[in-house]
């Protein structure tokens, strides 16, 4: 009875870990996807950070990233950015990351007043 115990506790306790492990490596994969995504976006002046869209994730199949503007700041010029990675299949955000996007506009200078 004991040694029977003991078998189901560590049958338990092993499937338990193997799922958290796969859930940790799916989201490193994921960040480092999203890393070389942001990257690509980052290498002009920041403004092809997208507002809303999405597109399948290179490197992690049957994944999905999306944009959307979370909040904007017109006093300042910028909008928050939130890069949600998902799996089709849960539909929940595996990795979320929010972004600084500023304005094109930021460059010119207000109106003079006289």
């Amino acid at each position: 009875m004991v040694l029977g115990t003991l078998l189901v506790s560590i049958t338990i306790a092993r499937g338990r870990f193997v799922r958290q492990r796969a859930q940790a490596e799916q989201k490193i994969a994921a960040a480092a996807a999203v890393d070389a995504l942001v990257s690509k976006w980052m290498a002009g002046n920041g403004a092809a950070i997208p507002l809303t869209a999405a597109g399948p994730l290179d490197g992690l199949p049957n994944h999905t990233w999306h944009t959307r503007v979370i909040e904007k700041k017109p006093d300042l010029n910028v909008s928050i950015v939130r890069v949600e990675v998902t799996n089709p299949s849960s539909n929940v955000p595996i990795l979320t990351l929010d972004l600084l996007r500023h304005d094109d506009r930021r460059f010119t200078k207000p109106a003079e007043k006289p």
